[in-house]
């Protein structure tokens, strides 16, 4: 049997494209678009040591992570995913410990 995938979906401004889902809109909101207010909090996040990542990809998931370098290069990220940013909160000095352990880690054998 074959199966018939639509590729837009009816939305209240119309047909949109069905990766821009309404669940998916809701979570743009939340995403920074002006380059100024990205570069200010990019700066936050680097001066912090860690980020967050609030409903930005998807409606209802919260992200926290923490880089991983090597010899002062980000080479990755270790992050945990939760419900709100309050649960995540708690979680900080964990998840930038193991990233700061890792770090020290691979930069051991390079």
């Amino acid at each position: 049997m074959m199966m018939i995938v639509p590729t837009a979906i009816s939305c209240q401004s119309g047909l949109i494209p069905s990766r821009f889902s309404p669940l998916r809109m809701l979570a743009m909101i939340n995403t920074i678009t002006d380059p100024d207010a990205l570069r200010r909090h990019l700066a936050e996040i680097k001066e912090r040591g860690y980020a967050f990542d609030c409903e930005e990809h998807n409606v209802g998931v919260y992200c926290l992570a923490s880089p991983i370098a090597v010899r002062s290069e980000v080479v990755g990220a270790i992050g945990v995913t939760g419900r709100s940013k309050e649960a995540l909160k708690p979680h900080i000095q964990t998840v930038q410990h193991i990233a700061e352990v890792i770090s020290h880690i691979l930069s051991r054998g390079s």
